[in-house]
């Protein structure tokens, strides 16, 4: 393999790398919206019950998470759609991406292709990712949270996500 063709099948493992974590901090905000919107529809729920409901919630998987969202928030259905969408991307990257292109990395201009299609991966996981933290932020001005109370959950959902942070203080 030329130095060239490294670097080019480097790069798809990149934004592999960047796409599935975009992916798993879609499903963790995802988890962190319903324990946050557990909270403010029950403010007097114990840390025991919030343990037990986020122990309950990582084992789902993502997409019956979504569709507890839709129950319980509430989602304009472009929302709806675009969450979706970055499930079946997500999904699609998590379980055929590979598959799918194994013979694409033996060539430049399926090595290119391959990293076009992780850039637009990454691209809807993002907007999916915008609409959750959308959603967040109406929850905490929802809870009345601010000041150092506000500061002090967005910093608990903040640890909850990997790679690329939340903009959690638009």
């Amino acid at each position: 393999m030329t130095d060239r063709a490294e670097e080019e099948l480097s790069e798809v493992y990149v934004r592999y790398g960047i796409a599935a974590s975009l992916g798993q901090n879609l499903e963790s905000l995802a988890i962190s919206l319903l324990k946050l919107s557990a909270r403010v529809q029950s403010p007097d729920l114990t840390d025991d019950h919030m343990e037990a409901l986020d122990s309950d919630l990582a084992r789902r998987p993502f997409g019956p998470l979504l569709e507890q969202i839709g129950r319980e928030v509430g989602l304009e259905e472009s929302d709806h759609q675009v969450l979706l969408l970055g499930l079946e991307r997500r999904n699609y990257l998590v379980h055929r991406f590979f598959l799918k292109n194994a013979e694409l990395m033996y060539s430049p201009s399926g090595r290119a292709s391959c990293i076009a299609e992780l850039r637009g991966i990454a691209d809807t996981l993002r907007a999916a990712h915008a609409i959750l933290d959308r959603v967040v932020n109406a929850y905490f001005k929802k809870a009345g949270w601010s000041g150092g109370e506000l500061q002090q959950a967005k910093a608990a959902l903040r640890g909850s996500l990997v790679g690329p942070q939340a903009d959690l203080d638009a």
